[in-house]
């Protein structure tokens, strides 16, 4: 495996800077129709992510669709890798106990931003399935929690959705994630409940995006990140277990 000192290789016309704005954020919501490209920005997150070690950046993997993030479940970042709703609202619930764990460390420490553990990034694939499943009051409740207070606790939420659609995911949820991309959508509608203005409906199939990071949208590339610099970084990883 290619790696310097502290930073890893970069593979050849892949962009860190939007994988790394969103790491280094709060919350990000990544939305667009089927097959736009969702997964692969999602992978290249992941990927960034995996610069570091554990001790830096941990993983909750929630995969409703059971496949999508299946490659990084045994890694030593992943504190919990569930597909079932039951299992995935588990594993909320486990998040809201390390943030409060952690307010509680503050509290007792006087620091304001809890600076003695990984930060830990929530990965939810299909944010709407779960807002349509037959707990979703409980998983709204609770997601509405940690993005409300994940922030100073270091504990983030990535989420992405094909169906940006206040009637499945409520305004004051969304307005919840201070970053959100628009990859291409269906309607200028669905544009607008994204990234708050039209234009994600024009966009090309793949490649190219909407983000808005607290205020101002802006256009963006989506990285790339080749399956085989994946695979390689996920088998550096595994064989540390």
């Amino acid at each position: 495996m290619k790696k310097g000192p502290s930073v890893w290789y970069t593979p050849a016309g892949y962009s860190w800077t939007l994988c790394d704005e969103i790491l280094d954020g709060v919350h990000c919501l990544i939305a667009g129709t089927t097959g736009c490209g969702k997964s692969t920005l999602m992978h290249s997150i992941i990927f960034s992510a995996l610069a570091d070690a554990p001790s830096e950046k941990r993983f909750i993997l929630c995969d409703p669709k059971r496949i999508e993030l299946s490659d990084y479940r045994n890694l030593p970042h992943v504190l919990r890798a569930e597909t079932e709703e039951a299992g995935i609202l588990d594993a909320l619930d486990y998040a809201v106990a390390v943030m409060e764990a952690r307010y509680k460390m503050m509290e007792g420490t006087g620091c304001k931003r809890f600076n003695a553990g990984a930060d830990i990034y929530i990965i939810i694939d299909e944010f709407a399935d779960l807002m349509l499943g037959a707990e979703c009051k409980r998983f709204t409740r609770t997601v509405q929690r940690l993005l409300q207070l994940g922030r100073a606790a270091g504990i983030h939420i990535i989420a992405a959705t094909q169906a940006p659609n206040r009637k499945v995911i409520p305004a004051n949820l969304v307005l919840n994630f201070p970053q959100r991309i628009g990859l291409r959508c269906l309607s200028s509608i669905e544009s607008r409940q994204i990234v708050n203005k039209a234009g994600c409906e024009e966009l090309p199939a793949h490649g190219v995006g909407y983000f808005i990071n607290n205020c101002t949208a802006r256009k963006v590339e989506v990285p790339l990140t080749p399956p085989e610099d994946i695979a390689e970084r996920v088998a550096f990883w595994e064989a540390q277990v």
